[in-house]
């Protein structure tokens, strides 16, 4: 049943103090997308509960660095918390405890432009707090969070990488990876090529690739694409898909069992008149790659099959530069995209 007038904005209200309350702090962007609204709504909408002394809007700085003027980002005031205690809502911080200070705060907008993205789609988010205090972690760790996917239950350890990160946070977060025994899985979403360049080469010469061996998924996207991309993550199959559709591969089989003779190859296709074992790597997964690069000479020659990756940076055959016997399918994350919403 619709809401409207006065019922609707009260109600409305409520929602978005909530949200300021679970997430600390979301852009006038983020708040319109998340509840339904047009901006100028969300705008008027704001104005009403900053004037109420509901919340507080301040501008941003250090999260669109491509854009002198960033906007603002709203928290809640301690009057918002007072309101949302007599609505019934159970609450234990005060808003001094919410506050971000100004480094944090780039990190915890683009952690909740994945709540905003994801959440539609099955994800759902932990921030940082509630990570560190399940998995009794340091409180000056960089994780960021956790996202895990409803009906897979897949799992993952969040870290989100500035375009200007310091070599010395860059290896903190090749260090936490190592070292955390509790989380298997890790999704690193970066600004700019050159964090995303630099957290792959770390984590892959770090310590003689033994933290990749020994992490079970660790997947580096750019922000915005990553974001795109892990709307349609249920599986592999309609990555599959797209290549047998758009790429002129045929599928011939999925391995499973005994029958699974390397780690990370399970799925064979036919391609240019060969079988060849196929590997997505669209998602730049550590722990992909260090399966390739376990394929050597001698296992090609003793299996004869090739490989072959889907990928859409050349990046990757730097990484893979000296596995001689892998081709290539080269595609734009527009073309991926588009098939892939195409399924919806």
């Amino acid at each position: 049943m619709r809401l409207e007038g006065n019922e609707r904005l009260c109600k409305l209200d409520t929602e978005i103090l909530a949200g300021l309350y679970e997430y600390r702090a979301l852009t006038t962007e983020q708040i319109g997308r998340m509840y339904g609204m047009s901006m100028p709504y969300t705008y008027k909408k704001l104005h009403v509960l900053r004037k109420r002394k509901l919340l507080h809007s301040e501008p941003i700085s250090g999260y669109l660095t491509s854009q002198r003027s960033q906007g603002k980002y709203h928290r809640i005031s301690e009057t918002g918390i007072t309101c949302l205690r007599k609505q019934g809502m159970f609450v234990e911080r005060q808003a001094y405890q919410l506050k971000i200070d100004k480094y944090h705060l780039p990190f915890v907008l683009m952690t909740n432009d994945l709540l905003v993205d994801l959440e539609p789609y099955g994800w759902t988010l932990s921030d940082s707090r509630d990570t560190k205090a399940r998995f009794n972690l340091n409180r000056s760790d960089n994780i960021q969070g956790m996202l895990l996917h409803r009906h897979t239950l897949d799992e993952y350890g969040i870290y989100i990488l500035s375009a200007n990160t310091s070599p010395k946070n860059l290896q903190k977060t090749i260090r936490e990876v190592g070292d955390y025994d509790q989380i298997n899985d890790f999704l690193i979403f970066t600004k700019g090529k050159e964090s995303f360049e630099s957290i792959a080469k770390g984590l892959l010469n770090e310590d003689g690739r033994s933290v990749v061996g020994k992490r079970r998924r660790i997947k580096i996207f750019p922000h915005s694409f990553g974001r795109s991309y892990l709307q349609h993550y249920d599986n592999e199959d309609k990555i599959l898909g797209f290549v047998v559709s758009e790429m002129g591969v045929a599928f011939k089989e999925k391995l499973t069992g005994s029958s699974i003779r390397h780690d990370g190859l399970d799925t064979v296709v036919w391609h240019e008149g060969e079988e060849k074992y196929f590997v997505n790597l669209l998602d730049t997964d550590l722990k992909k790659i260090f399966n390739l690069l376990r394929y050597r000479k001698e296992k090609y020659a003793e299996d004869g099959r090739k490989l072959l990756v889907l990928s859409q940076i050349a990046f990757h055959k730097e990484l893979l530069e000296e596995i001689r016997h892998i081709d290539y399918l080269e595609t734009g994350p527009n073309q991926v995209m588009s098939y892939l919403n195409n399924l919806k």
